[in-house]
């Protein structure tokens, strides 16, 4: 019976696993080669017979993960993620990591690196995923900026070439969108250094310092300006960098950037400015400052609402 699930389970016979289940065959036995069925499964990559057995507590096994890893079954390598596979099991003196980038099996190797595979790991000729596979860089340098692998990011540049470090995502983001938007400073700064284009664009016409604001990071807002990113653009939909730090209610993000004048009277598409949005989200030490700074109080959107109405829907007295 064992031997018959196992089987089943290898050759992708559904309705089979789940009548051998119900019967009460042992979901953890081992085969003659030592694997479970949960092992054949996951190296095929049967989605519903890995969760048939994992609903009857098969052990999930970094066996499991390794072999669904080296065969490119992304699906599987998910599931086994979820039901906690040790993600930088060490097996063959490599990691599951470095199995999968060995075949070339790149959405893999994305989805180990999200669910938190050793992105220094070396295998045991000392060598990380990236030293054999170049396609990979780009991904890891967006990696380490995004989870602020500050060392990471100095041996990307110390020992590959990267030949585009405006390289973009499939959002558009660049590694330094994704470090700003995360408030990893120092790596902002070392992008920086190598040339990342401090105004570029993603899908939503963002650029980093909108990502900066709307996180209230300052010290980025003074970096990027500094090195001429443009305090007044807007995507879209209008919104300026001011409106979203204002939005949010990042007080010294707004202080930052009408230190370098961002223009407080910028409109979006329903004419609401900085001031109006604030209000609007009960931010009063925002409203405060930008009325320090001149903001217009009587100025109306194009629904004719002013500061006093915003703040009304708000529920907030503001004087």
């Amino acid at each position: 019976m064992n031997s018959s699930l196992n089987w089943a389970a290898e050759n992708g016979y559904t309705d089979i696993v789940k009548i051998l289940i119900r019967h009460g065959v042992n979901v953890n036995a081992t085969d003659k080669d030592k694997h479970t069925a949960l092992n054949r499964a996951a190296e095929k990559g049967h989605i519903e017979i890995i969760k048939a057995l994992i609903e009857r507590n098969a052990i999930v096994s970094h066996i499991a993960l390794y072999l669904a890893a080296i065969e490119g079954h992304t699906e599987a390598v998910k599931i086994l993620i979820k039901h906690e596979a040790d993600v930088n099991s060490i097996i063959k003196k490599r990691t599951i990591l470095h199995h999968a980038a060995k075949n070339n099996h790149i959405e893999v190797v994305k989805t180990l690196l999200v669910h938190g595979a050793e992105i220094r790991a070396v295998d045991e000729h000392g060598f990380t995923i990236f030293d054999k596979n170049k396609n990979l860089i780009n991904y890891g340098l967006h990696l380490a900026a995004q989870k602020g692998y500050t060392d990471v990011i100095e041996t990307f540049f110390k020992k590959y070439r990267i030949n585009n470090i405006n390289a973009v995502d499939a959002n558009g983001k660049t590694a330094l969108h994704l470090a700003a938007k995360n408030g990893h400073t120092d790596i902002v700064k070392k992008l920086i250094n190598k040339k990342a284009e401090v105004d570029i664009i993603d899908k939503d016409n963002h650029t980093p310092l909108f990502y900066a604001a709307e996180n209230g990071n300052e010290k980025i807002i003074d970096i990027l300006i500094t090195n001429n990113a443009k305090v007044n653009h807007t995507d879209d939909d209008g919104i300026s960098v001011l409106h979203k730090a204002a939005e949010n209610g990042k007080l010294a993000a707004v202080e930052a950037l009408l230190r370098h004048n961002a223009n407080i009277k910028i409109g979006d598409k329903n004419g609401e400015t900085a001031l109006h949005k604030a209000a609007f989200n009960g931010h009063r030490d925002v409203v405060k400052i930008l009325i320090k700074y001149k903001a217009d109080d009587k100025a109306d959107d194009k629904k004719n609402w002013t500061l006093l109405h915003f703040a009304a829907a708000a529920g907030e007295i503001l004087y």
